[in-house]
């Protein structure tokens, strides 16, 4: 009985370790979104998209709710900026914080999917003034309505389920080991329950075979990891 608790007790703390150290990252998962794209806009605009100008945004790479400034509505950040056919693609990850919580929530289960940019326009098409040729990149805002309608969640776009891209693969596997520990903490108990009652019948038996089978095919798919 010793031996099962002492393996329950280092795993319920491994357990605990895992999921104060995502606390401490400030981090509750991961999005990836279209920023923006060349086609004309509601307003009537385009940005032409290999000419954005980020340096001074990667500095300060906030997401916020509605293009609202202040710092109550910072609901992330940006880690990564990349253009490909025509399109401006942001990924990011979301604050640990209430309204962060909460466009998180929105985001995953599918309300909200679009985002825009809030921008300073800096050079225009000689032709066509409606065409920006060249922009900084002030933020990115979640918001209801976007004035580009091709500014999408990339889960939205390509017709994915909010869970399979809001985590990042740190993130699943983090899960994956958290659901591996509980079911590990499951197995030893029923270990434990049948050692307790000293049962001599078939059931109880094939129980704690299985059991141990179980705990060493876990145990196995931890160190190939």
């Amino acid at each position: 009985m010793k031996i099962y608790q002492k393996l329950t007790d280092e795993l319920s703390a491994s357990l605990k370790s895992i999921e104060e150290n995502q606390k401490k990252s400030g981090s509750i998962g991961t999005f990836k979104v279209i920023a923006s794209t060349s086609t004309r806009d509601r307003h009537g605009e385009s940005i032409l998209q290999n000419w954005w100008k980020t340096d001074n945004y990667l500095k300060n790479p906030v997401i916020l709710a509605d293009h609202n400034w202040s710092i109550e509505k910072i609901v992330g950040r940006a880690n990564k900026i990349t253009t490909e056919w025509e399109q401006t693609i942001i990924e990011g990850e979301f604050a640990d914080t209430p309204l962060g919580r909460e466009v998180k929530y929105l985001y995953d289960a599918g309300f909200i999917s679009a985002v825009s940019v809030g921008l300073i326009p800096l050079t225009f098409d000689a032709q066509d003034p409606r065409v920006i040729t060249s922009a900084e990149l002030l933020e990115l805002s979640f918001v209801t309505i976007p004035a580009n309608p091709e500014a999408l969640s990339l889960m939205k776009s390509l017709g994915l389920k909010g869970d399979m891209l809001s985590q990042s693969p740190e993130m699943i596997a983090i899960e994956d080991i958290k659901s591996e520990i509980s079911e590990i903490k499951s197995l030893l108990q029923t270990i434990a329950d049948c050692k307790a009652k000293e049962a001599k019948d078939f059931e109880a038996k094939e129980a704690l075979q299985n059991a141990n089978r179980a705990i060493s095919d876990a145990l196995r798919s931890f160190k190939v990891k």
